[in-house]
């Protein structure tokens, strides 16, 4: 039985800073790194020789599909695994290997990718990305978004990888900069695509057009230019009315819409996108931001309760801060001060929405008790983000200090398998579901 290998590809250009990481998180796993550097300027090429990796210098020519083929063709393994330089692998080594040698009559796995953003972002969210390829069957096709295709034409047999065998941490998101460069990049790509279709120098069929609205939709948001965005948007949903493309640029620009506070729209958008399919809980998401800047609290709040898995069309899920910290302000403006702590708790503990908040969350919380309110953050049962709660606790004026150190020993406690003693008036976590 032939040997199945497990190769990285990377295309690349001026990544001193993310290149160490991303190589070091591959270390081990796979059998080779292959790296097609587009005109690096900074020590990159060095970098990946360093690592061991096998080095091409090529050339960028607005076209990621050709730059990702490029790469594929140098690679020897079975399998390659398309990852970028601000993305670090989580694998489990001895478990990806069985799956791979098991996946007869399969071309391609998804894989689920988290993308981390900046704090003043708001929430990151993880979709499942075709990034695991055998290489003798599959390319890539298109300029910008680039997407896997059977090199034959046929429809891709997929499989999925659990989190457990692999997951990307994408970072790329957390540096605004950063994405408002790769934003005007995809941008000018999109749009010079679609330039030299209108004017017959490259022809395409109406699902290739409307992919590229979409893209440039996305773009465009993403460097500031909103009305470019609506344009883009609102085109795709002229060209291709219920298609799948149409209706995740119908969120898109819903989305675009309430970053310009026009609120009355997105409620009509988010009609259609439930008739269209997608998600309830997404649609009413839209729904209640819509209805924060219409100043239907109470309509808002009732929203915001029932939010507990956030999906958008594209199939990305969403995480669930931003819903609990707009809970938490709906809930403040409605008077329901227990329900407003429970939120901004669920917030910093489960889904690590921390830096800044401890000042906010002490004074909602007030006089009662220090050792109540660390009996209740114990309570919620997530321990990933207690040590950041801890840190952002302590550098809080009082009672700051004392609730962070009745964490540490409440923590202890529970983890010795001893009770603490009973909070009594604390409020109770199933607050923010009422």
């Amino acid at each position: 039985m032939a040997t199945v290998t497990l190769g990285a590809t990377l295309i690349v250009k001026d990544e001193e800073q993310n290149l160490p990481a991303c190589l070091d998180s591959l270390r081990g796993v796979v059998d080779e790194i292959v790296v097609y550097d587009t005109g690096s300027r900074d020590a990159t090429v060095e970098i990946a020789r360093n690592a061991g990796a096998r080095v091409s210098q090529g050339h960028w020519d607005g076209d990621f599909s050709r730059a990702r083929n490029a790469a594929i063709a140098l690679s020897r393994s079975t399998w390659v695994l398309t990852i970028d330089a601000d993305e670090r692998a989580v694998l489990g080594p001895h478990r990806i290997r069985p799956k791979l040698a098991a996946a007869h009559g399969i071309d391609a796995f998804t894989v689920w990718v988290m993308n981390h953003r900046a704090a003043a972002q708001g929430a990151g969210h993880e979709h499942p990305g075709t990034r695991i390829l055998r290489r003798a069957v599959m390319r890539y096709s298109g300029r910008v978004h680039e997407q896997p295709v059977r090199r034959d034409g046929r429809a891709t047999r997929l499989a999925d990888l659990p989190r457990e065998v692999l997951r990307l941490d994408h970072f790329g998101y957390a540096d605004l900069s950063r994405l408002k460069s790769k934003a005007h990049r995809n941008n000018e790509i999109a749009q010079g695509s679609l330039d030299a279709i209108v004017a017959g120098e490259a022809s395409a069929n109406l699902a290739e057009i409307a992919s590229l609205l979409l893209h440039l939709g996305r773009s465009r948001r993403a460097s500031g230019d909103r009305q470019g965005a609506v344009d883009a948007l609102e085109t795709l949903r002229e060209i291709a009315p219920g298609t799948s493309t149409a209706i995740d640029g119908t969120a898109v620009l819903a989305e675009v819409l309430l970053d310009a506070d026009m609120a009355e729209p997105v409620l009509v958008l988010a009609s259609h996108l439930q008739t269209a399919g997608a998600q309830r809980q997404f649609c009413d998401w839209l729904r209640a931001q819509a209805l924060i800047r219409l100043a239907r609290w109470g309509e808002a709040l009732v929203l915001l309760r029932g939010i507990d898995h956030l999906v958008d069309p594209a199939g990305r899920v969403r995480g669930l801060a931003d819903v609990l910290e707009a809970q938490m302000h709906v809930a403040i403006r409605m008077r329901e001060q227990d329900e407003a702590v429970a939120a901004l708790l669920r917030a910093m503990v489960e889904h690590g929405s921390v830096a800044g908040r401890g000042h906010l969350l002490l004074r909602l919380w007030g006089p009662r008790p220090p050792e109540h309110l660390a009996d209740l953050m114990i309570s919620f049962g997530a321990r990933e983000h207690l040590d950041a709660v801890v840190v952002e606790l302590r550098s809080c004026p009082a009672p700051g200090p004392a609730v962070a150190d009745a964490v540490v020993v409440l923590a202890r406690l529970r983890a010795g398998g001893l009770q603490a003693p009973s909070a009594g008036d604390a409020v109770h976590p199933e607050a923010v579901r009422r």
